[in-house]
């Protein structure tokens, strides 16, 4: 049953994958998972997007990046179900190839719950100032400088999340959000 099940998670995955690799840039349909670097050598040459292009793809990938997270978790991570991998890791496959594949980077980042891995501290000030602003409340956070573009999104911690993410619960409750932060190179104008 299990082997089916990374079946269903491959193939829901590489559907996703390539369907945001069409929106893109063009992709080597061919190249294997296994090797993202060598396809990234076969691309043309990337195009730096404008900022509200760059937004338009972040919104994007957003969008992609969470719909696949709760597909994941609502079929192949259920309570007494086999979990062998967390979907939000499993995903951080996907932004490694998209990575390759498109210049465009996304990780996940801690904000109001328990760091679960320390590569989810925020690593820098747009990073700081992202978890201040969502913490806060806001839903977005975002920063074009430098030629790059980057935006925070809050990412709603639902029940599954919480019982890793939230370990103790006391007092009032309140929400707990994660952050998708999407970076890209940009013209900025």
């Amino acid at each position: 049953m299990s082997h089916c099940m990374n079946v269903r998670t491959r193939i829901t995955i590489g559907s996703i994958s390539a369907i945001v690799g069409m929106t893109l840039v063009p992709v080597d349909w061919f190249a294997t998972a296994e090797e993202p670097a060598k396809a990234a050598k076969k691309q043309p040459a990337y195009q730096r997007p404008t900022v509200p292009q760059a937004r338009s793809r972040a919104k994007l990938l957003h969008d992609v990046y969470t719909d696949t997270l709760d597909v994941i978790h609502r079929d192949y991570f259920r309570k007494g179900g086999d979990r062998k991998v967390v979907p939000s890791r499993a995903l951080e496959t996907i932004f490694q190839w998209q990575k390759y594949r498109t210049k465009i980077e996304a990780r996940w980042l801690a904000v109001n719950a328990n760091v679960m891995h320390t590569d989810h501290e925020p690593q820098d000030d747009f990073e700081k100032a992202a978890v201040r602003a969502l913490a806060s409340g806001q839903q977005e956070y975002e920063l074009a400088t430098e030629g790059r573009y980057r935006r925070a999104v809050a990412v709603p911690l639902n029940d599954s999340c919480l019982k890793c993410h939230l370990v103790q619960r006391s007092g009032k409750p309140r929400p707990r959000v994660a952050a998708l932060v999407i970076s890209m190179p940009v013209k900025l104008e």
